[in-house]
This record gives C-alpha cells, sequence and structure tokens, in this order.
C-alpha cells in the first residue's frame, strides 16, 4: 500500500472510484511513482555514501517553499 492510498483509506471520505476523484487519485499515484523513481535515480549520483545526504535530498527535493 502506498502513503497515497494509505491516505485516502484514513480519511474515508472520498470515494475513489468517483470519476472525479479517481482521476486525482491517479494522478497522485503516478506522481508518487516518479517521487520514487527520482530518488531512486538520485542514489546513484551519492554513490560514496548514499544515505548520508538522503534527508537533505528529502528536504531539498519536497519541503521547499514554492517560489
Amino acid at each position: 500500500m502506498t502513503s497515497i492510498e494509505w491516505f485516502i483509506e484514513q480519511i474515508g471520505i472520498i470515494d475513489i472510484k468517483d470519476p472525479y476523484y479517481k482521476e486525482f487519485f491517479e494522478q497522485a499515484k503516478e506522481m508518487h511513482k516518479q517521487e520514487i523513481i527520482d530518488c531512486y535515480n538520485t542514489s546513484f549520483i551519492m554513490r560514496g555514501n548514499p544515505f548520508s545526504t538522503a534527508d537533505k535530498y528529502y528536504e531539498d527535493t519536497f519541503q521547499k517553499p514554492k517560489q
């Protein structure tokens, strides 16, 4: 189960079978998939010690204020 699926299940107020919400749900899953792919690919750049900057990578990638 992905974090997206878990969240939807927890809030329980969205019917993901409803075509309106299904589109957003599928888009969120694709975005999550791309984040995982990007993280995996970035790990090759950090070859020396791939986990030494994982927190920094996450902060820089996902927690920067949008400009």
